[in-house]
C-alpha cells in the first residue's frame, strides 16, 4: 500500500511540475502524438488514465494516514492524499472526478463501520478526525480552484458517455452467451450506435467484457 501511495505521489508531482513549466514533452524528451491539448502533461499521457490512476491512489493514502503506527508517516500520507486528489481534479476527467467522489464516500463508510465495531483510543480518534478534516480542506481548495473548468467540462459533454455505455449494453444483450468476440467491438457496435466515427471500447469495463465475451464470462471475470 505504501508503494501504491508513493507511486501516486510521484505521478502527481511529475504532472504538476510539467504543468507548472508549461511543458509540451514528457521529461523534455517525448512529445505526445495522439494526445493533443491535454490539461495536464504527465508520464501517463491520457487525462482519463492519469485521473483514474490518481483517484485509485487517494483512498489508499488516506487509509495509510488513518492506520499507520508511525506519526510522521501518518502526516506524510495525509499530505500525500491531498496532493494526489488535487492533481486528479487537475486532469478535468469526468470519470476521475466521479471515481474520486465515489471512492472517498465508500472509504468513509468502511472506515466508520470499522471504527464503530472495533473502537479506538480517544487521542487516536482525535488525530484521525484532524487528518480527515485536513484532507477535506485540501480537496476543497482544489475543487474551488478548478470548479469552473470542471463545470464547463460536464456542461459541454452532457451525458454522451452514459448514452454510449447504454448502447454498448444493448449490443451485449443481442449476444448474451458468447458476445461479439474480443477485438470485434468497433465493427459490431456500428449496428446499434449511429455515429460518424467508430468507438473501439464501451467506456465501461463490465459492459465491454459482456459485449466481447458474453454475460457468463463477464460475470466470472467480475468475480
Amino acid at each position: 500500500y505504501r508503494a501504491v501511495a508513493a507511486s501516486g505521489v510521484l505521478m502527481a508531482v511529475a504532472a504538476m511540475l510539467h504543468t507548472a513549466l508549461d511543458a509540451d514533452a514528457v521529461f523534455g524528451i517525448y512529445t505526445p502524438v495522439h494526445v493533443r491539448g491535454a490539461p495536464t502533461m504527465a508520464p501517463l499521457l491520457g487525462p482519463n488514465t492519469l485521473g483514474g490512476f490518481l483517484a485509485m491512489c487517494v483512498p489508499v493514502a488516506i487509509g495509510l494516514a488513518l492506520g499507520e503506527e508511525d506519526r510522521s508517516l501518518r502526516i506524510l500520507a495525509a499530505l500525500a492524499s491531498g496532493v494526489v486528489a488535487s492533481c486528479a481534479l487537475m486532469t478535468r476527467s469526468r470519470g476521475a472526478v466521479g471515481a474520486l467522489a465515489f471512492g472517498l464516500a465508500f472509504f468513509v463508510v468502511l472506515a466508520w463501520r470499522r471504527r464503530r465495531s472495533g473502537g479506538s483510543a480517544p487521542a487516536r480518534s482525535t488525530e484521525a478526525a484532524a487528518i480527515s478534516v485536513t484532507v477535506l480542506l485540501v480537496l476543497g481548495l482544489a475543487i474551488a480552484a478548478w470548479s469552473d473548468e470542471l463545470a464547463a467540462q460536464f456542461r459541454a459533454s452532457k451525458w454522451d458517455k452514459l448514452e454510449l455505455i447504454a448502447s454498448a449494453f444493448s449490443l451485449a444483450k443481442q449476444h448474451p452467451w458468447t458476445g461479439v468476440g474480443r477485438g470485434a467491438f468497433a465493427s459490431a457496435f456500428t449496428a446499434v450506435h449511429d455515429a460518424p466515427g467508430r468507438f473501439d471500447h464501451a467506456e465501461n469495463f463490465v459492459v465491454q467484457w459482456s459485449a466481447d465475451w458474453g454475460f457468463p464470462v463477464a460475470g466470472v471475470l467480475v468475480l
